[in-house]
């Protein structure tokens, strides 16, 4: 209770631009959970660890550096105007975007944090006065949270447990910024800053590296290291001020960020914390947080969507109320791609797939190649499941309903294929007849070339029988599956699993591919069929009609139509309305860039000392060709080749690959 009551303090900040929004605490398991807002690129902690920081030279670091310094002061300046200190100001609580725009995080868990250890925070302060050389557990220690604080960073007044003011943060706010200069901490405590600086001050850094300190910064950090709260700066603005005076010096030019004003929880902050009082099962202050945000903005889409769908969810609202809602508040957003997309959810949770179609459509023209809206709406239109309905039922079979595959008549081969160790349960030939995948009883598949009758590999893997094979027009992807209730993608050309399909409950009896290899859908024993996005594994939807065990499928080739054979004794005909929107080619996504640290590792020569050399990476256009099939199974294959390569020979000028084996 104390700590969700303390980490309560942090949404009670609301929204502003430098600070980490949190929507809610609540306890799952006994154990209480922070929800927040989630940057994709890592804390200033990693960017110093990593030198991504100091990249394109000391010029372009010192600017970086002083840009972080600014949006830092801001976030923490916001919170100090709300009557919140942070206690535990560190560059791990500072999180970034992969453009360098600064958000601060963790607001009132230090005070959590000691709510819940009061013994580890007479602990982690009982040494901080020591001058002689720190045990093995103060040096684990120092820039680990300890009960409120963390050593390496905590102002006199913390150490001492005195009554803080606003001015601890910002001896802390000083502290980091004089690492981002220094390039890491070398001290033990936060006390040693202003020696630290001093030092700093008459030998330069350390690592040519590194940009050096300008006075004017020097000097407002001497100011804040001073002993006496009282003398440090009044407060943050006080130090964004000097900061963006510096950076114009130094830059020759304005500082370009605008100085943001404190957000109020008008329309967008009351519809982020209605949403949170709904996951908290608050509805009625979530009604009335919904309220207040129509009342602010009357033709507010997100507030609208989600008033409309809570109150037709409580009977206490009509379908086409809700439905009339969102379209006249789509009239005021004519240009935005979210109108029409939300009109979607709500065609999809009226049940009317052919109108969400017709809606996703609209957001898609309107988003044009952004991606986040892209992905989206990609995921709307795979949950468009109403569009995945039996046409007919045909009647007539009085025992179970079996299928096979034939191919063309002038492709038939006679040779002996060899033998597999149980019985063949399922084949799979290519349309030229040339390879051929078998499905045996001994969990293993086999691939076969036609011509010779050679076995070229074995597929080892399905825990029982295999009782299906599937095999793409081009030989190159294979889908099998199995007693083991799993099926398995396939690179047929290295015998490699690519990733498990799981999610049935009975044998997956059959499967069939879409000729692009995009799309599978598997019969089984539980009755059901599902269709799944190979390159992703991800179920698109589950079928149910049948009364007993499917036992076959088949589809079209543009994968729009189904057939499936069950020991029901009956056949049926589903039609799958299903979408995978293509992403607008670009040339790099970061999150095609662990592939590319795990090729370089692979290709970059080490010296005798078992250090990675730098630079020295090589590779030839067949160890290309296999990372952008990687990629391509990663669901990254829209980026573009060239864009792959240059990024990756970017990479290669830097890298040092993993540590040497011990």
């Amino acid at each position: 209770e104390s700590f969700a009551r303390e980490a309560e303090t942090w949404v009670d900040l609301g929204i502003h631009p430098h600070v980490v929004a949190c929507w809610y605490v609540r306890s799952l398991g006994g154990i209480p959970r922070v929800f927040a807002e989630y940057l994709e690129g890592g804390s200033l902690a990693d960017w110093i660890d990593s030198k991504r920081l100091y990249e394109g030279g000391p010029e372009k670091a010192l600017e970086r550096i002083l840009d972080i310094a600014i949006q830092f002061a801001w976030g923490l300046g916001y919170a100090h105007e709300k009557g919140l200190i942070h206690q535990d100001v560190k560059p791990a609580n500072v999180l970034m975007t992969p453009e360098g725009d600064v958000k601060v995080t963790d607001f009132g868990l230090a005070g959590a944090r000691a709510a819940v250890e009061p013994g580890a925070r007479d602990e982690g302060t009982r040494w901080l006065g020591q001058t002689g050389k720190p045990g093995a557990e103060v040096l684990r220690s120092i820039l680990v949270s300890c009960g409120g604080l963390t050593p390496a960073y905590c102002s006199p007044e913390q150490a001492r447990k005195q009554k803080l003011t606003r001015r601890a943060d910002l001896w802390s706010w000083a502290v980091s910024v004089l690492e981002m200069f220094t390039g890491g901490v070398g001290w033990m405590s936060g006390l040693a800053a202003p020696d630290v600086l001093a030092t700093y001050r008459e030998e330069g850094p350390e690592d040519a590296a590194l940009p050096r300190m300008p006075d004017g910064v020097a000097e407002l950090l001497e100011r804040s290291f001073q002993a006496d709260p009282a003398a440090r700066p009044h407060d943050m603005a006080e130090v964004a001020k000097a900061l963006r005076e510096t950076y114009q010096k130094i830059a020759g030019e304005p500082y370009s960020r605008e100085e943001p004003e404190a957000a109020k929880l008008l329309a967008d902050a009351l519809n982020n914390r209605a949403v949170s009082f709904i996951d908290l099962g608050r509805n009625d202050q979530a009604e009335k947080a919904l309220d207040q945000a129509l009342a602010a903005d009357p033709a507010h889409l997100h507030a609208t969507y989600n008033q409309g769908l809570l109150l037709w969810r409580a009977r206490r609202m009509t379908d086409e109320v809700a439905r009339t809602r969102i379209r006249e508040a789509c009239l005021a957003h004519s240009d935005a791609w979210e109108g029409p997309y939300l009109a979607a959810w709500i065609e999809i949770e009226r049940g009317d797939e052919e109108a969400a179609r017709s809606c996703l459509g609209e957001a898609e023209c309107l988003a044009g190649a952004q991606e986040g809206p892209q992905r989206q709406i990609v995921a709307a239109s795979k949950r468009v499941r109403a569009g995945w309905r039996c046409l007919r039922t045909l009647v007539g079979h009085r025992d179970w309903v079996h299928a096979d595959s034939q191919a063309r008549e002038d492709n038939r081969r006679e040779e002996d294929l060899g033998v597999q160790i149980e019985s063949v349960n399922d084949v799979s030939l290519t349309p030229d007849g040339r390879l051929a995948v078998s499905g045996s009883g001994d969990g293993t598949l086999r691939v076969w070339d036609v011509a010779t009758g050679r076995c070229l590999r074995t597929l080892a893997g399905h825990r029982w029988g295999v009782c299906a094979v599937s095999l793409t027009p081009d030989g190159r992807l294979a889908v099998s599956g199995g007693c083991d209730k799993t099926l398995w993608v396939w690179d047929v050309a290295t015998g490699r699993c690519l990733r498990t399909l799981e999610g049935h409950t009975g044998e997956v009896n059959d499967v069939s591919l879409t000729p692009d290899g995009r799309l599978a859908v598997s019969g089984s024993g539980d009755k059901t069929l599902r269709v799944w996005d190979v390159s992703t594994g991800q179920c698109l939807g589950t079928l149910e009609g049948h009364t007993d065990g499917v036992t076959a499928v088949s589809l079209t080739p543009d994968g729009r139509l189904a057939v499936s054979g069950s020991a029901d004794k009956t056949l049926r005909v589903w039609y799958l309305d299903w979408e995978l929107v293509p992403r607008e080619p670009a040339d790099w996504d970061e999150a095609a860039r662990p592939f590319l640290g795990v090729f370089l590792s692979c290709h970059t020569p080490i010296a005798e000392d078992g250090v990675t050399r730098r630079g020295r990476a090589s590779w030839t256009d067949a160890d290309f060709d296999d990372l952008y099939r990687e990629l391509q199974w990663a669901g990254l294959g829209w980026l573009r080749k060239d864009g792959v390569r240059a990024e990756l020979a970017k990479m290669a000028e830097t890298w040092k690959g993993p540590p040497p084996l011990a």
